[in-house]
């Protein structure tokens, strides 16, 4: 992750807030139904992490280099799943596709009073999400992630 940060000018100097942490936070708050605040950012970077940062500087980062490095950790995740699954030369066979999908995955220990009832046991935390696409809607988004463009 730190690479990539590098990579997008995201981390250009040393700083006490590391890339990692930024996205942690990130994901923690989308967690929320409701817009979190930069107040209440600086608050949960300063318990999760013994940070302090005040909302000014919080808010300095959110740039176009923010989002270049949240967009390629992202696409490097979409693409590792989706890498040799996907044959886009064959789906042009198709005249429309349907995808579903299911997924569980574990939260953050601090999320389980958030999401009770979803976790293996009842000390741990998870999230559930089932969903079903058309895969028309993606197909250029897929063309441009792996390169491929196809003919006409």
């Amino acid at each position: 992750m730190q690479l990539k940060a590098v990579e997008t000018k995201f981390y250009t100097r040393s700083s006490k807030l590391l890339p990692s942490q930024f996205f942690d936070i990130l994901l923690y708050n989308a967690a929320y139904a409701r817009q979190c605040s930069l107040s209440q950012s600086s608050n949960e970077i300063f318990e999760s992490f013994g940070i302090s940062i005040c909302k000014q500087a919080y808010d300095e980062r959110f740039d176009e280099s923010a989002v270049a490095f949240v967009k390629s950790i992202f696409e490097e995740q979409l693409s590792k799943q989706l890498d040799g699954t996907i044959d886009l030369e064959f789906l042009k066979n198709f005249s429309k596709v349907r995808i579903k999908d299911g997924t569980r995955i574990e939260l953050p220990e601090r999320l389980k009073d958030y999401f009770k009832g979803f976790g293996a046991t009842p000390l741990s935390s998870s999230g559930e999400g089932q969903g079903e696409a058309d895969l028309e809607l993606y197909l250029p988004r897929l063309y441009r992630l792996f390169k491929f463009y196809p003919d006409g």
